[in-house]
């Protein structure tokens, strides 16, 4: 055998080396692709959020202040069932 080939062996190798290269950048693609629509969805929800309460002010204290009460009674009876 010529020392200059490669064995099927380490054909092999490379091909799954070469394959795996590629795997991982279709990942690393996918997970930059949801990081941005993420992103992007964040901040159309916050831009829609703060016109809301500038357009209902009252009507978001009053939304705030109950769903308050709701994590406050909720972590009251949290705190009972332990013990």
């Amino acid at each position: 055998m010529n020392p200059m080939q490669n064995t099927p062996l380490e054909d092999l190798a490379t091909q799954g080396s070469s394959s795996m290269r590629h795997l991982v950048d279709g990942t690393e693609e996918l997970a930059r692709q949801g990081l941005n629509s993420v992103r992007s969805h964040s901040l159309q929800v916050r831009d829609a959020t703060t016109h809301y309460v500038q357009a209902h002010p009252v009507a978001s204290v009053l939304m705030a202040a109950a769903a308050g009460a709701a994590l406050v009674g909720l972590a009251a009876l949290f705190t009972r069932a332990g013990r």
